[in-house]
């Protein structure tokens, strides 16, 4: 019962780990979990960067194309252009870091309020109505599900239903590092 009353439960999606960064003077650059360049999402720091108030910084989410199976997800994602077909990939955000942040490898502030920090605009875009949407999530277990829910359930729930690799619970006072897997 601990986690489901004190972490937040967001979708796990299936698809590739994204990190985009926006620079104040406008140039971007998107990258895979390990490092590698991303070629086949220019259409998606281009959106970005018509949202208005668009906060500079690093922003972590998955590439991701609903109802459709992480192979043909993997294989569009590390295609090493943008074409007609990569521009089905979708980018749900889960974190904000910000550029000195992301510079030092760290962040001391807490999860909630380092997603606070978003372009609220970010936050009012329904997923699949463009290409980038906040992960969301359903809040604590304990608050939004029956009492005799556990995140397990959920998460089956959630695999079953495809498209999804689970769930994912995110302390909403965690601290981010780089490189940490907690």
């Amino acid at each position: 019962g601990y986690l489901e009353a004190n972490f937040i439960a967001q979708p796990k999606f299936d698809g590739c780990n994204t990190i985009v960064k926006i620079e104040a003077d406008g140039t971007w650059g998107i990258w895979s979990r390990t490092g590698e360049e991303v070629k086949s999402m220019d259409h998606i720091a281009m959106c970005m960067l018509t949202f208005p108030d668009m906060v500079t910084g690093v922003y972590l989410g998955e590439a991701w194309i609903p109802d459709t199976p992480f192979p043909e997800i993997s294989g569009l994602f590390r295609t090493r252009k943008t074409t007609e077909d990569t521009a089905r990939l979708q980018f749900a955000i889960f974190d904000y870091l910000t550029l000195e942040e992301w510079d030092n490898g760290k962040s001391e502030m807490a999860y909630a309020n380092r997603v606070a920090r978003m372009a609220p605009a970010l936050g009012q875009i329904a997923q699949g109505s463009a290409p980038i949407w906040l992960a969301g999530s359903y809040g604590q277990i304990a608050e939004t599900w029956n009492e005799r829910t556990t995140a397990q359930e959920i998460c089956d729930l959630l695999v079953e239903a495809g498209g999804y690799d689970g769930l994912i619970l995110r302390d909403p006072y965690g601290e981010w590092a780089a490189g940490d897997t907690g």
